[in-house]
């Protein structure tokens, strides 16, 4: 018997399309993010780890910092 791997869902499906922003976000930044982070670490497979990271902590002030923010900044300081 095999283990029945899900597909993942998109951000904005996990509480009812209220987070079409963030997955925009994401969507325009993720690549920008990923190269930066693998000329820190030189490792592609790190460099996803630390881009799925800055998004998760993101996601968890996105109401505070969505307006009036910088957010590719933030982005490139979130774990700093």
């Amino acid at each position: 018997m095999t283990d029945t791997v899900l597909p993942a869902r998109p951000v904005d499906t996990l509480r009812g399309g209220k987070n079409d922003d963030f997955t925009a976000f994401v969507e325009s930044a993720a690549t920008r993010l990923r190269r930066s982070a693998y000329l820190m670490c030189r490792d592609w497979h790190l460099a996803q780890d630390l881009t799925q990271q800055t998004f998760t902590k993101m996601y968890v002030v996105w109401k505070r910092i969505r307006t009036g923010t910088n957010l590719d900044a933030y982005s490139r300081r979130v774990d700093h």
